[in-house]
């Protein structure tokens, strides 16, 4: 499997989402429990942004061939489960994953984390 294959599964699984509303609330409703349970917290009326993309990194893992293809054995272990922004540096460096720096183009499928403590997925 390519490093474009790769991506474009990532990015099918994260646009699948997109339209996705909260639903009784802020930070509430059916989707929103799904994604926060792909993190180590309970779900609960906390911002989602970064179970997002832990559960969309766990649903990519899931995927025939990725796992295989990225040479990761234990994928629990290795997939992200923080519910925090700013974590997911911190991840990405321990496994070695490529970090551009603050100014540098970004393309679909790169994850992207804001100077507020939000991240989401690139998917143009």
């Amino acid at each position: 499997m390519t490093s474009t294959e790769l991506r474009s599964i990532f990015l099918c699984i994260a646009e699948g989402e997109v339209g996705t509303r909260e639903q009784g609330g802020n930070n509430r409703g059916a989707a929103v429990v799904n994604y926060q349970r792909a993190t180590w917290l309970d779900p609960a009326p906390w911002p989602w942004c970064a179970a997002f993309v832990a559960w969309t990194i766990r649903e990519w893992l899931k995927f025939p061939g990725v796992a295989k293809t990225l040479g990761i054995e234990d994928v629990e272990e290795w997939r992200p489960k923080s519910a925090a922004a700013f974590d997911y540096v911190k991840w990405a460096a321990k496994r070695r994953l490529k970090i551009l720096p603050e100014q540098a183009p970004v393309k679909a499928g790169d994850l992207v984390i804001y100077d507020f403590s939000h991240i989401g997925i690139l998917c143009e």
